[in-house]
């Protein structure tokens, strides 16, 4: 398996246990359905998204799992995160799902990190 099916294995992973976890989220589910299509289709194209979006502008902060900056900053008309509805969503969430949904930010990025070299 390729890096960047085991990064879209891994992104599809994290939605659908988002969408698991809040069923009555309509836009977690449009989300999972799109991410669908699309790497389908192109499987470079979220891992692209997510490194504009995500990966290089909050790397250092999501190393860190340093996600109050992440949400305090991330562009809510372009981000994968805001689509998502992550800030929403993080305030609901106990610390375990929290640590979780770190954890696979955290892995995302460094999926990022091997991509590229």
């Amino acid at each position: 398996m390729s890096l960047v099916q085991h990064f879209n294995n891994q992104i599809y992973n994290f939605i659908s246990e988002l969408e698991n976890k809040f069923p009555e989220n309509n836009d977690l589910y449009k989300y999972r359905l799109s991410l669908t299509i699309i790497r389908n289709t192109n499987n470079t194209y979220v891992y692209k998204i997510f490194k504009e979006q995500i990966h290089t502008p909050y790397r250092k902060y999501l190393i860190k799992k340093n996600i109050n900056y992440v949400l305090d900053n991330m562009n809510t008309y372009n981000s994968l995160l805001s689509m998502m509805n992550l800030n929403n969503i993080w305030t609901d969430l106990d610390s375990t799902s929290q640590n979780a949904i770190l954890d696979y930010l955290k892995l995302l990025t460094i999926l990022c990190d091997k991509i590229d070299n």
